[in-house]
């Protein structure tokens, strides 16, 4: 999408560079801390996951994230969706970056899942609100 960097910030640095390869020649590895020149950052692991055991659920930052590295100006995306508000998203949130949840990208990967496999379009609107119901339970 014509970014002009791509930086993968990941615990084991070999899976970390396979990661940053993807995005070709604007891909690297950095920091936590590099979370505080970009325009994007996307948590995409489990931590603060409701029930995922230890240091998830908890008030903890994904990587070390330092929660002054966020603020206006940044979309903060974390993948996960239950729960809805993390701790990463009330951070990111209380400090003026723009925020988004992983409920969007859960609806919209089994629908394009069910639209490979059945060849018809989702209810994607049905699809957000089962999910929905079922999370409030």
């Amino acid at each position: 999408m014509r970014a002009a960097r791509v930086v993968v910030v990941n615990r084991t640095p070999a899976r970390g560079q396979e990661a940053a390869e993807l995005a070709g020649p604007v891909g690297r590895t950095g920091l936590a801390g590099d979370a505080a020149l970009a325009e994007l950052v996307v948590n995409a692991t489990p931590v603060g996951m409701a029930g995922s055991g230890p240091g998830g659920g908890s008030e903890a930052l994904p990587g070390g994230l330092d929660p002054s590295d966020l603020g206006p100006g940044q979309l903060v995306v974390d993948l996960i969706y239950e729960p809805k508000l993390t701790p990463l998203l009330r951070a990111a949130g209380s400090r003026g970056a723009t925020t988004a949840g992983g409920l969007g990208m859960l609806v919209h990967q089994a629908g394009h899942a069910l639209r490979l496999w059945t060849g018809e379009e989702p209810p994607l609107a049905v699809m957000e609100a089962a999910v929905t119901a079922r999370l409030a339970n």
